[in-house]
């Protein structure tokens, strides 16, 4: 389980943490707001958070480029603090040391176990744009995803699709379940 942090405000709740399919989709958070900061800090591994491990810078300068960093389990004093843009309800989390947004791996919204990534992408590495998946925050702690309330960020015990490879990663990356 993760437990979102504010930086700019006293107050906090719970993040995301893994929920079976079937689970009835919680009501959204009204202690996230438009504009809040969060770090997001593991609840149940004491002093752990999700960081970010640069994956690629990726494409042809002119054409195509990308960047993207996993979200992996890393310690709390480095956890990654993303910008909430918009309501709870249907929100982007942005990094914004790099301009980043979170994305799902081949935007699949049906197969558990995709990468979430922090990513931006463009034609020139001068003027990327952050990728802009919307996700929905809930009182319980869970991050979904709004085209897919189903799916929300946990952890597959290391295990992560990237592309069309299973991959084992440690530390564990973020993926969606």
């Amino acid at each position: 389980k993760l437990e979102f942090v504010k930086v700019n405000q006293a107050a906090s709740h719970s993040g995301p943490n893994q929920q079976s399919n079937d689970a009835p989709v919680p009501p959204v958070t009204s202690q996230v707001k438009d504009g809040d900061i969060l770090s997001l800090v593991l609840k149940d591994h004491k002093g752990k958070a999700l960081v970010t491990d640069l994956y690629g810078r990726n494409g042809v300068e002119g054409q195509f480029r990308y960047h993207q960093w996993w979200l992996k389990i890393g310690e709390a004093a480095q956890a990654v603090k993303v910008k909430v843009r918009g309501p709870p309800s249907s929100c982007m989390l942005i990094w914004e040391d790099e301009f980043a947004g979170l994305e799902i791996d081949g935007q699949d919204l049906q197969t558990q176990g995709r990468v979430a990534w922090l990513a931006k992408h463009g034609t020139s590495d001068a003027t990327l744009s952050p990728f802009t998946r919307s996700v929905s925050l809930h009182e319980d702690g869970t991050v979904s995803l709004v085209d897919a309330q189903h799916m929300v960020l946990g952890f597959d015990d290391g295990w992560a699709l990237a592309g069309a490879n299973q991959v084992h990663q440690s530390p564990m990356p973020a993926v969606v379940v």
